[in-house]
């Protein structure tokens, strides 16, 4: 199972990798610093594959041939997941649960109104300190969202 996360500043990036490496090591981890790249993703990857997505939403432009290009945002992500939830590989929608984990409260909030309306499941964690939020409400957060839906993923196969 993986983790997508769509972040594009390199020490936040590090200080996930290393907490999750640290807690949850048996989970693969990709990342994005688009918006582009992480959902052609989630249009080729086995929804069952996903375990958690999480999503900044001011991505910095990238460098393209010497050109700067917009990254998108992760409210585009949002737009995705909730008006096409059945675009992984086979037929199975993007359940996965999501955590938005952006400084920025209008989109913050925009994402989570997307969710609201669709029924989808996310959660909030606001970014302070540098990375410390990482270590101390990020990882958490992720850790007890992934046990929970593993715990509820296996009621549900015995339930079949």
């Amino acid at each position: 199972m993986r983790i997508l996360i769509l972040e594009d500043n390199a020490e936040r990036r590090t200080a996930m990798l290393e907490h999750i490496a640290d807690s949850l090591p048996m989970f693969g981890v990709s990342f994005f610093e688009t918006s582009d790249s992480i959902i052609s993703a989630l249009k080729t990857v086995d929804a069952q594959e996903i375990a958690l997505i999480s999503l900044d939403n001011d991505l910095d432009p990238i460098a393209v041939n010497g050109q700067l290009v917009d990254a998108g945002d992760g409210v585009a992500v949002a737009r995705f997941l909730v008006d096409r939830p059945n675009h992984g590989s086979g037929d199975t929608p993007h359940t996965a649960p999501v955590i938005i984990h952006t400084t920025n409260e209008s989109a913050a909030y925009e994402m989570q109104e997307l969710f609201k309306a669709a029924n989808r499941q996310f959660h909030r964690v606001v970014p302070y300190d540098a990375e410390v939020w990482i270590g101390e409400v990020w990882i958490k957060k992720v850790r007890s969202i992934i046990i929970s839906s593993v715990t509820d993923r296996k009621k549900m196969a015995v339930t079949r």
